[in-house]
């Protein structure tokens, strides 16, 4: 289930720390809805931020079938 947090609330412009302290109070990963993008991950930790980026076996910016889903600069399919 995603976490119910309004990115786009007034609570949030006004305070964004205290929504970031509740994310990460959750948990270092959570599930949760962006405006416009839907539904992701986000890592809410360094920890765990660094584990994603530095782990391509388990995590990858490819579709199935091998193409890119999103850009990375300079790189050629």
């Amino acid at each position: 289930m995603a976490l119910r947090f309004d990115f786009t609330s007034e609570a949030f412009f006004r305070d964004p720390g205290a929504g970031v302290a509740l994310l990460r109070s959750s948990a270092p990963v959570v599930f949760t809805r962006f405006p416009i993008i839907g539904r992701v991950w986000v890592t809410t930790t360094y920890e765990a931020a660094a584990h994603v980026l530095k782990d391509s076996t388990a995590f990858t910016l490819r579709k199935e079938g091998g193409r890119w889903s999103g850009y990375r600069g300079g790189c050629q399919e």
